[in-house]
């Protein structure tokens, strides 16, 4: 018997080491030397840009009470149908202030803790129906197209690493979007039905927004 129970001690030793490598091997990070600090797939496509994340301080509430993050991303890449419009094109990921953004992405309320989060879950956090939605926005600034989340599983956001001596996190994305046909005057530029954004790594610091 005690032989038996030291093979079984083992084996669970070994299933609980396999169990920790694996999950060590999913999280990835954002090279040190990218030139942007969010990068991903969209669509098989290299998609780049730059972020924002916003702790958001109600009146009154400390810092370090605040627990909830908005990530916002944006990037000038063009896309099909997007019109000359009044505003000169730019093809520097938003890396610089004279950007003329052309996509953005924003998820909102993600708790700032390691770990990984639905985006359905999120739903309950926010005032919003949709707590994470993708936009191709027009030249002019008006959004021509509009895909939302779904409620998937497949659909998440996991915060790998908080710097508290830099306030950098590094985080991963993946989801499948679908279009928002409810949006007004969209435009027709066929476009896929669903949005598929993955292999999304970032690296951003936190800015504090003081509500007043």
């Amino acid at each position: 018997m005690k032989l038996a129970d030291t093979q079984m001690k083992l084996l669970l030793n070994v299933v609980f080491v396999l169990i920790c490598f694996s999950s060590c091997v999913r999280r990835q990070y954002l090279p040190n030397d990218s030139k942007y600090n969010s990068i991903a797939t969209l669509n098989d496509s290299i998609w780049y840009g730059t972020g924002k994340i916003n702790r958001i301080i109600s009146p009154g509430e400390r810092i370090e009470d605040s627990k909830l993050i908005d990530l916002y991303i944006q990037t000038d890449i063009p896309y099909k149908g997007l019109s000359a419009g009044p505003n000169k094109p730019t093809h520097n990921g938003c890396v610089d202030s004279d950007c003329i953004v052309t996509q953005s992405l924003l998820i909102q309320n993600i708790p700032l803790k390691k770990g990984k989060y639905r985006l359905g879950k999120l739903m309950k956090l926010t005032e919003s129906s949709y707590p994470g939605r993708f936009e191709y926005i027009g030249n002019s600034g008006g959004v021509n197209k509009r895909y939302l989340d779904t409620g998937s599983k497949s659909n998440w956001v996991r915060i790998n690493k908080i710097d508290k001596n830099t306030g950098f996190v590094d985080g991963q994305i993946a989801f499948t979007f679908k279009e928002d046909s409810a949006l007004f005057a969209r435009i027709d530029n066929d476009m896929p039905l669903y949005l598929e954004f993955k292999n999304c790594l970032f690296r951003i610091k936190i800015k504090d927004v003081f509500l007043k």
